[in-house]
């Protein structure tokens, strides 16, 4: 397996592309899944320089069923595992583009959940948004890339509720 971005390598934090993925058949752990590690869409590291990775803590096989669309963040580290069975494994990918900036969440957000104490003690087990995006650490990076990249992640989710400016970089 290769681990790869699609596109150069620019951040977009924006979260202004997403790869739609196609599964037309059944995917079994055999057949060589397609792979992606949650979180990656922040780690600035150019494809070059992923290629001698093998396994990562938190990568996810995508095992799924025939009419499966994954959708992930454009940015996402992915690749292929090996396929080890006589049945070859398809997938179709989708490229989607947002048509305009969000100005407010479109789902089911509760605007307070931001203005709710941290806790340090409760980090591990806290669900409200401050807290995760103020504590998580969601594929264990060392201490100094979790500093950037929960800046990162903090400016994605102002962007997509539509507050705070969104800084490059």
């Amino acid at each position: 397996m290769q681990w790869h971005q699609d596109g150069t390598n620019s951040r977009d934090l924006r979260t202004n592309r997403f790869l739609g993925l196609y599964y037309p058949t059944d995917i079994t752990p055999d057949m060589g899944p397609t792979i992606i590690v949650p979180g990656t869409q922040y780690r600035n590291a150019p494809t070059d320089r992923m290629a001698p990775y093998t396994n990562i803590k938190g990568q996810v096989p995508l095992t799924v069923k025939a009419g499966t669309m994954a959708f992930t963040h454009y940015d996402l580290w992915h690749g292929t595992a090996a396929n080890r069975s006589d049945v070859k494994r398809h997938m179709i990918k989708f490229l989607f583009g947002r048509t305009r900036d969000n100005t407010e969440p479109t789902w089911d957000h509760d605007p307070d959940c931001m203005n709710r104490p941290r806790d340090w003690n409760l980090r591990g087990q806290s669900k409200d948004a401050n807290n995760l995006l103020s504590f998580g650490n969601p594929i264990g990076v060392s201490q100094s890339d979790h500093y950037k990249e929960r800046k990162i992640r903090r400016q994605a989710w102002d962007y997509l509720c539509g507050t705070g400016e969104l800084i490059e970089g």
